[in-house]
C-alpha cells in the first residue's frame, strides 16, 4: 500500500512540471523531476509529504526573504527620492545664482563690449531639457569662446545642465550612492557593490559616426492585406574631434509623401528641404557636442502599400482525412528594393503537446520551443540569391474540429536589416559648408 501511494504521488508530479508525457518534454524537466522525486523519496523510504509541499520545498519559495528584499526596495527607494529633493534643491540654488549674475564656473561672466551682453553658444543635446544645453566653454566675445583648449574641455566637463546617455542628470548618481552608502555603514542595507553603469555604444576612429536606426511595425491579416505598417527612423551624429562640431551632411532622400521628415529645430530646415542637406541654422551660436550620439533627424511613414514590405510570409493550411494538419509556410523578399535581411525568425505558434513533424524545409533551421509550443524557423540571411523559401511541416490532430486552423495565427516575423524603408543614403560629410571632406562611419 505504500508503494502504491508513492506511486500515485510520483504520478501527480509529472503534470505539474510537463505540458506533456513525450520524450523530449521528460527530457526537457527532467532536472526539476529528480528533484521533486527525491523530496518524495529519501533513502529508500517515503516521505510524508504532500505536492504542494514539494513545490514549496523546489522552488526554495521563503516568506522571510520576500519580505526582507521588500524592506531593502523600500529603503533605497526612500534613498532615491531624497536625493531627487537634494538634486530640485541644488537646482534651485543654481538658478538663484543665475539670476544674481553669479557663474557656476567662474568668478566672473561674459560682458560684450559696450556693457551688453552677447549671446552664449548653443549645442544641440537631445537628452537635455528642452533640447538643448548652454555651451560653458569660456567667456564669448562676438558669439565664439576664447580661451585654451584645455580650460574650455575642463569648464565643458564641468557643466551643471543636460543628463547623460543613461537619461539620468549629471550628479544625481553620485548623490544617490551617497545615500546609499551612508545607509550601508550604518547597517540598515547589505552591501550594494559597484553599481552597473551604462555602456557606451563602440564607435570608430573617425571625426564622424552616423547612425540611421528604424523600427518596422507591420501587422497583416491572414488573406495579405495590411491592417497597419509604421515605420519610426532617427538620424544620429557623434562627433570625436574638435573642429567638426558643426558638419555638413548631404544624403541622398528618396523618400515620398508617405513618409514625414522632423529636423531638429536648430537645424536649418529650408536646406533640408530644398537639398537634402544635414547643418546646423545659426553657425555662430550652435554646435554639436563632444562624443555625444546627438539626433538630428527623425521620421515616421504609415502605409498600406503592400510593395513596401521588405518581407512577405504566406501560410497555407490544410487538413487530410487521418486528421492531420499540414502547413506550408512560404516567405518572399520584397522587391521595391534590394534588401539584405539578416536573422530571420518565423515564429508559428503550434497548439499541441508534442513537436510537429516537419517534412521539407528548402533554406535555414527550425526549432520547437516546447514552452511556448511554437515552432521558429530561422533564416541566417534572406538576399537576391534566395529571395524565396518554403517550409512544410504536420501537426496531429489535438481538437475535434480538425478543419478550424485559427491556432496558427498570429505568426511573428523578426529581422534586421542594413536599409531603411525610408530610403536614406548619406552621399558625403564636410566638417563645414564649402570645408574639406570627412571621413565617417554609417551605423545602420
Amino acid at each position: 500500500l505504500e508503494d502504491l501511494e508513492t506511486l500515485h504521488i510520483l504520478t501527480k508530479l509529472v503534470p505539474e512540471y510537463c505540458r506533456g508525457v513525450s520524450e523530449q518534454e521528460v527530457l526537457s524537466k527532467a532536472f526539476d523531476l529528480i528533484f521533486a522525486f527525491d523530496e518524495v523519496i529519501a533513502m529508500g523510504y517515503k516521505e510524508k509529504v504532500t505536492v504542494q509541499q514539494i513545490k514549496q520545498f523546489t522552488e526554495m519559495d521563503s516568506n522571510e526573504e520576500k519580505i526582507a528584499e521588500m524592506l531593502q526596495e523600500t529603503k533605497i527607494k526612500e534613498a532615491r527620492l531624497k536625493a531627487k529633493q537634494v538634486r530640485k534643491e541644488l537646482d534651485r540654488q543654481r538658478r538663484e545664482r543665475e539670476k544674481m549674475g553669479i557663474s557656476d564656473i567662474g568668478p566672473n561672466r561674459s560682458q560684450g563690449y559696450g556693457g551688453g551682453r552677447n549671446p552664449e553658444p548653443y549645442i544641440i543635446d537631445n537628452n537635455s531639457r528642452g533640447g538643448y544645453q548652454r555651451d560653458e566653454r569660456g567667456p564669448s566675445v562676438g558669439g565664439r569662446g576664447y580661451g585654451r583648449p584645455e580650460q574650455q574641455q575642463e569648464q565643458q566637463q564641468q557643466t551643471s545642465g543636460g543628463f547623460d546617455l543613461s537619461g539620468k542628470r549629471r550628479g544625481v548618481v553620485n548623490q544617490t550612492d551617497k545615500y546609499l552608502r551612508k545607509m550601508q555603514e550604518e547597517g540598515d542595507i547589505d552591501d550594494i557593490g559597484d553599481r552597473p553603469q551604462v555602456a557606451a555604444a563602440p564607435v570608430s576612429n573617425d571625426p564622424i559616426n552616423i547612425a540611421i536606426t528604424e523600427h518596422l511595425n507591420v501587422s497583416v491579416d491572414r488573406d495579405g492585406g495590411i491592417n497597419r505598417m509604421e515605420a519610426k527612423g532617427d538620424f544620429t551624429i557623434s562627433i570625436t574631434q574638435q573642429g567638426c562640431t558643426q558638419p555638413f551632411v548631404r544624403v541622398t532622400n528618396n523618400t515620398d509623401k508617405s513618409v514625414q521628415m522632423k529636423p531638429h529645430p536648430n537645424i536649418n530646415r529650408q536646406r533640408w528641404a530644398k537639398e537634402s542637406v544635414i547643418c546646423v541654422k545659426d553657425v555662430s551660436r550652435v554646435h554639436l557636442p563632444l562624443h555625444t550620439p546627438t539626433g538630428v533627424l527623425r521620421w515616421r511613414m504609415q502605409s498600406k502599400d503592400e510593395d513596401k514590405l521588405p518581407l512577405k510570409v504566406n501560410c497555407w493550411p490544410s487538413s487530410s482525412p487521418e486528421g492531420i494538419t499540414i502547413v506550408n509556410m512560404e516567405y518572399e523578399l520584397g522587391e521595391q528594393r534590394a534588401y539584405e535581411l539578416h536573422d530571420v525568425i518565423i515564429r508559428v505558434p503550434v497548439v499541441g503537446k508534442d513537436a510537429p513533424m516537419v517534412n521539407q524545409i528548402e533554406s535555414g533551421t527550425y526549432d520547437f520551443d516546447a514552452r511556448s509550443s511554437t515552432l521558429e524557423w530561422r533564416i541566417p540571411l534572406i538576399n537576391d540569391d534566395n529571395r524565396n523559401g518554403t517550409l512544410e511541416f504536420e501537426i496531429a490532430k489535438w481538437q475535434k474540429d480538425n478543419t478550424d486552423t485559427s491556432f496558427l495565427f498570429p505568426i511573428d516575423v523578426a529581422f534586421v536589416s542594413n536599409k531603411t524603408v525610408a530610403h536614406l543614403e548619406v552621399e558625403e560629410v564636410f566638417n563645414s559648408e564649402g570645408g574639406d571632406p570627412l571621413k565617417y562611419s554609417i551605423t545602420s
